[in-house]
Formats: structure tokens, C-alpha cells, sequence
């Protein structure tokens, strides 16, 4: 069993640190660094860790169209919860706040 679980962790981590490096080495068009209108799932796709975010504003939020029966908000694992839900708390308490991904 211990060998198994060894094989699935490095399997796991390999691809994951693939990923990871995909991620970290991805970097946006210049044209694309000026379209800075982008909420919604399309805004999530063009994250990189080079990123600033900031708290939406209700005329954003509104633009965004949902796919019938999807909520709107974040999905986000249970351990991240709290540190995410307090970012986004002072993000939204303080609007003109940008803060980088990195």
C-alpha cells in the first residue's frame, strides 16, 4: 500500500508541477494587457501570477451572463476558504484596491 500511495503522489505531483510550470510561464499578448473590461470565467482563464486583481463593480458583475442553473460566485476548495473569503471581503470594502496575484 505505502508503494502504491508513493507511485500515486509522485504521479500526481508530476503533473501538477507541469501545470504549475504552464501557469507560471504564461504570459498575455500586449494587445490583450489593454482590454482590462473582463469579468466572469473569461477573466479567471487570463489570470497569470504577473496578474492584478480587483473587486468587481456592480455594473461588471451584472454584464456577466450565467449559464442557466449555475450560481454566481466563487467555487473554491474548503482550506482556502477563509484566507480567500477575507481577501475578498477587503477587496470589496476598500474598491479602488488592486492587489497581485504573486
Amino acid at each position: 500500500l505505502h508503494e502504491q500511495m508513493t507511485k500515486k503522489y509522485s504521479m500526481h505531483n508530476s503533473r501538477a508541477g507541469e501545470l504549475r510550470r504552464i501557469i507560471t510561464n504564461r504570459k498575455r499578448p500586449i494587445e490583450d494587457q489593454a482590454e482590462d473590461n473582463c469579468v466572469g470565467y473569461y477573466a479567471a482563464c487570463r489570470l497569470t501570477l504577473n496578474s492584478v486583481v480587483r473587486a468587481s463593480s456592480v455594473e461588471e458583475r451584472n454584464r456577466v451572463v450565467l449559464e442557466e442553473g449555475r450560481l454566481r460566485g466563487l467555487t473554491v476548495r474548503e482550506e482556502t476558504m477563509q484566507s480567500l473569503m477575507t481577501i475578498v471581503a477587503l477587496m470589496k470594502e476598500k474598491s479602488s484596491l488592486e492587489i497581485r496575484v504573486k
